[in-house]
């Protein structure tokens, strides 16, 4: 914003030790104006803005909206007063999320930063089994650890072996 800048000019009076005497003189005033301008967010080499990325995630099935440190100089900013935040539309699944921060109040401007969301680790497990030629086919049971409570998906073990030999326990996991 901007306003007018203010004086005070004070002459000599009782208790005072300058000398002039408001008599001995006609004041004609020229009153500036004091303007600070916005502040643009944009990190760049003529300014000291700087925009720290969140840390990756890790998916959790949740909405995981990470919040960058936005600073000017030494000084952090406060989000909702220096800048606004709006997100990629995805911040549950896998994959990148993009932030934009738009400057407010006494910062202009618009830059963005990335973060992602990793892909949570999953272990299939199948067993192993044997047993003495009987013509029937053996299988043996697996299991899935990992997955996110409450959410759903199909897991079958499919390895067979009949004859005399051995084979992988194969599986099909389908989410």
């Amino acid at each position: 914003g901007s306003s007018n800048n203010t004086y005070t000019l004070t002459f000599a009076g009782e208790g005072n030790e300058w000398t002039a005497q408001a008599d001995n003189y006609s004041v004609t005033a020229s009153v500036g104006t004091l303007t600070v301008k916005e502040q643009t967010i944009v990190p760049g080499d003529d300014n000291e803005m700087q925009v720290i990325a969140p840390e990756n995630v890790t998916y959790n099935g949740k909405d995981q909206k990470q919040a960058p440190v936005v600073k000017d100089g030494d000084r952090t900013l406060v989000e909702n007063k220096d800048y606004t935040l709006s997100y990629s539309k995805d911040v549950k699944n896998a994959g990148v999320v993009t932030i934009t921060i738009t400057g407010t109040g006494n910062y202009s401007g618009e830059t963005s930063c990335t973060y992602n969301i990793l892909q949570k680790d999953v272990t299939v497990t199948t067993e192993t089994a044997s047993k003495v030629y009987d013509g029937t086919p053996l299988t043996a049971g697996g299991k899935v650890e990992g997955i996110i409570e409450g959410e759903t998906y199909e897991f079958v073990v499919t390895g067979s072996q009949t004859d005399k030999g051995s084979s992988n326990n194969t599986y099909t996991l389908t989410f």
